[in-house]
């Protein structure tokens, strides 16, 4: 029967050590109990007994790699936990003081890794019936948006975690899914990036005072004002030290009000709420999650408070592992009350409803911006799938529409549909 306790001596030259077993008397174990390397003082260890001439010896030791009790461990083991978010954060590998999902050794050979076993009927059954209850809801839907991570996707990489990192996965079904807060964020992101580019400015922080016009401009009060009111209403602080919008940037909301107006009906402001409903995106198969690394050259630099210690080359890299997400299709979808979806009318958004530009920066922002984390190093974009692989994903009331919109000319339709 195996037992569990912590290593409280080791000497490396006699190759004896001792374990706390239990408050009892401790076990002892030599250099033939265990087959890799030496367990160090604290570490928690599994091991059988022997008793040898009155005494407790350790045999078959190995580091203890699960914080579950013993009953719970037997009863559900790691292979027999389906759901992947239960077996990485609670079915955790423990080893040497640490959370682990991912070890290599020396020569980057896999020694092991907790890996999903999602069922394929599973998943798309899940999607399935979250889709079709999207559509039944009374709102007004956009056509919906297949797309797929181009190389990788990482959301969640921050979240706390019993882990050095983390990744966001649904608390029910365990799969990695995409919040709609997460799209809603970087779909306005996008919307106030793209009128700084737009306007051509050169001054990052002019980004910020852009969002407080969006965010605060009252049409019935602002629609008006002077250049020198405006840009004393709308100036920030930065360092300590006030920005003031240019007056290139009065000049163009001045002209493009319906900028304003339709940032507010989409995402909301702190006093009001927005009209559109972003969804989240679920994957449309079973999830390719595969580790990545980081590694930080110079940790003592980054976590020096003296300021003394150099970025230098004799530092130790210190490698971290992540999970993400690869070549697995996810549906985009956002909706509206149909009361509010409005016809915009002027500038550049003429003709077009609420929804109709929410589901462009939406996907512009998933394309050309990214989402979630490193997307500066090329993680986080998304691509287009096949029409086919779109179309088989339909549901029956978005095969219908298409039709529609064949005969009619409007809207998005596919010519096989």
């Amino acid at each position: 029967m195996s037992a569990r306790g912590k290593v409280k001596f080791y000497d490396f030259t006699k190759e004896l050590g001792s374990i706390e077993w239990k408050g009892e008397k401790d076990v002892y174990f030599g250099r033939g109990s265990f087959k890799e390397k030496p367990p160090s003082i604290g570490d928690w260890v599994e091991f059988k007994l022997e008793n040898k001439q009155e005494k407790n010896k350790a045999i078959k030791v190995q580091l203890f790699t699960n914080m579950l009790p013993d009953d719970t461990w037997k009863l559900v083991k790691q292979e027999n936990i389906n759901n992947f978010n239960l077996k990485l954060n609670k079915a955790a590998r423990f080893e040497n003081g640490k959370f682990k999902f991912f070890k290599t050794d020396n020569r980057g050979k896999v020694i092991y890794q907790i890996k999903p076993n999602f069922s394929e009927d599973m998943i798309k059954a899940i999607s399935k019936r979250y889709y079709d209850s999207i559509q039944n809801l009374n709102l007004k839907l956009s056509e919906s948006l297949t797309l797929k991570p181009d190389w990788r996707l990482i959301v969640g990489l921050g979240n706390e975690s019993i882990y050095e990192t983390s990744m966001t996965l649904h608390h029910i079904y365990g799969f990695p899914y995409i919040p709609g807060s997460a799209i809603k964020g970087v779909t306005r992101n996008y919307y106030i990036n793209d009128i700084y580019d737009r306007i051509r400015l050169n001054n990052v922080e002019q980004i910020n005072i852009i969002e407080k016009i969006l965010e605060n401009f009252k049409l019935e009060k602002d629609n008006n004002l002077e250049y020198k009111i405006f840009k004393s209403k709308f100036a920030i602080l930065k360092y300590g030290q006030k920005v003031e919008p240019k007056e290139t940037l009065f000049n163009y909301f001045s002209k493009n009000t319906a900028e304003i107006i339709n940032f507010q009906n989409i995402f909301g402001t702190l006093g009001k709420i927005g009209k559109i409903i972003f969804f989240d995106a679920f994957p449309l198969e079973p999830p390719h999650i595969e580790p990545d690394i980081m590694n930080s050259h110079y940790n003592p630099y980054y976590s020096d408070t003296s300021e003394k210690v150099p970025p230098a080359d004799y530092h130790n890299p210190n490698p971290i592992f992540f999970l993400t997400v690869k070549t697995t299709p996810f549906k985009f979808i956002i909706g509206i009350k149909e009361k509010d979806n409005i016809v915009i009318k002027g500038e550049e958004f003429e003709g077009k409803t609420s929804i109709e530009v929410a589901h462009e920066y939406m996907r512009k922002a998933l394309s050309e911006h990214g989402i979630g984390a490193k997307t500066a190093v090329g993680y986080g974009y998304f691509e287009a799938v096949s029409k086919d692989y779109e179309i088989e994903h339909m549901t029956e009331k978005q095969k219908k529409e298409a039709k529609e919109n064949k005969r009619t000319g409007k809207g998005k339709s596919y010519y096989h549909v």
